[in-house]
């Protein structure tokens, strides 16, 4: 025969050992880079931990098992690179196996930090958010401060012109109160001529004119009268008109001023309700 049987079975053994010792390498390398993006996948850290496991038991059992074979098949120089072999693989699962479970609390503590950075990025997102709505506010602000400068401007141009008018209202009041006194004084007056004449001659001419003069100077205090309350009037309907046209300036200035102010009312009303 060509080859003997104990060749043969120490082939099939070394060919044997060569892969027993391997394979827990493989399955460690395989384990180890399985570990790594375990932090988005949990089927991967459990996989990694059960792999690294098994090629910890089945590099026990490598070791022990070429051990014992190659103790009854193998000579003895066979037997001692065979037992190094596996000590070798032995050591090397066992490495492996704790370079997994640091590659899983490795995992862990990126899955936590990649969590703390999806965080931080919502909050500065909203932040953001918060920082551009109070922008929006702050210009909402100023221009309401301009419309209601231009409207505080109107009031001083309405009160100004509101004083003009009481200066005018006053003044007619002395004119009235001064025309009335002269013509009640100018119609006394002639109220007493009235009687003189009176009482004094009995002509006709001197009685047509005295009553004349006496229907004159109460015609004179009637339209004092009338005219004074004419120039009321007329300042009546001068405030009217100016008061008119600021009511149309401020109706113009109101949808503005809600426009402005709708959005302000809102924020404030998102903090309180």
């Amino acid at each position: 025969m060509l080859f003997d049987r104990r060749e043969i079975i120490r082939l099939f053994l070394s060919i044997l050992s060569f892969f027993f010792f391997l394979f827990p390498i493989y399955l460690s390398f395989f384990s180890f880079f399985l570990s790594c993006p375990s932090f988005f996948f949990t089927f991967y850290l459990v996989l990694s931990i059960f792999l690294s496991i098994l090629s910890f038991f089945l590099s026990i059992f490598s070791s022990f098992f070429l051990s014992c074979i190659s103790f009854y098949f193998i000579f003895p120089s066979f037997y001692l690179v065979f037992f190094f072999f596996s000590i070798l693989s032995f050591f090397l699962s066992i490495l492996s196996f704790f370079l997994s479970i640091l590659s899983f609390f490795l995992s862990i503590l990126s899955f936590f930090l990649s969590i703390l950075s999806l965080h931080l990025s919502i909050l500065s997102f909203f932040l953001s958010i918060l920082s551009f709505f109070l922008s929006i506010l702050s210009l909402h602000l100023s221009i309401l401060s301009f419309f209601l400068s231009i409207l505080s401007f109107h009031l001083s141009v309405l009160s100004f012109f509101l004083s003009i008018i009481s200066f005018f209202l006053s003044l007619s009041l002395f004119l009235f109160c001064l025309s009335f006194f002269l013509s009640l004084s100018l119609s006394l007056s002639l109220i007493f001529l009235f009687c003189l004449s009176f009482f004094l001659s009995f002509s006709p001419s001197l009685i047509f004119l005295s009553i004349l003069s006496f229907f004159l100077s109460f015609s004179l205090v009637f339209l004092s009268i009338l005219s004074f309350f004419l120039s009321c009037l007329s300042f009546y309907f001068i405030f009217l008109s100016f008061s008119l046209f600021f009511l149309s300036v401020l109706s113009l200035h109101l949808p503005i001023l809600s426009f402005f102010l709708f959005p302000i009312l809102l924020f404030f009303l998102s903090f309180f309700l």
